[in-house]
């Protein structure tokens, strides 16, 4: 499937209408599908395609994020029980100053 700029475009709006308070929202997803079949705009079927390729990596996406957080939980668990809480909490701290600096768009 050749994917020209009309049909990126449209997916990406698309998934950037999917989401509701930085969530992905299955009833804007529903609605944002029938719609698009309603409209039948031209190469709706690649669109609807690309954006659920978008939609599946964005699970993906924020699957792995939680696997993340889940691992860094544990670690932070295993931290504290081995150097303390107050070692835990500067490490904490450090982190957090560090990954507010790195994720700013």
């Amino acid at each position: 499937m050749k994917l020209n700029k009309e049909i990126r475009q449209l997916s990406r709006k698309m998934l950037q209408a999917s989401f509701t308070d930085g969530q992905l929202d299955p009833g804007r997803i529903a609605s944002l599908v029938d719609s698009v079949i309603a409209e039948k705009p031209r190469n709706y079927i690649d669109v609807l395609k690309n954006y659920k390729r978008l939609l599946r990596l964005e699970v993906e996406k924020l699957l792995i994020c939680t696997l993340i957080l889940s691992f860094l939980a544990e670690c932070a668990f295993a931290w504290e029980a081995m150097f303390g809480t107050e070692a835990c909490a500067t490490a904490s701290n450090v982190f957090n100053k560090n990954f507010k600096q790195n994720s700013k768009p």
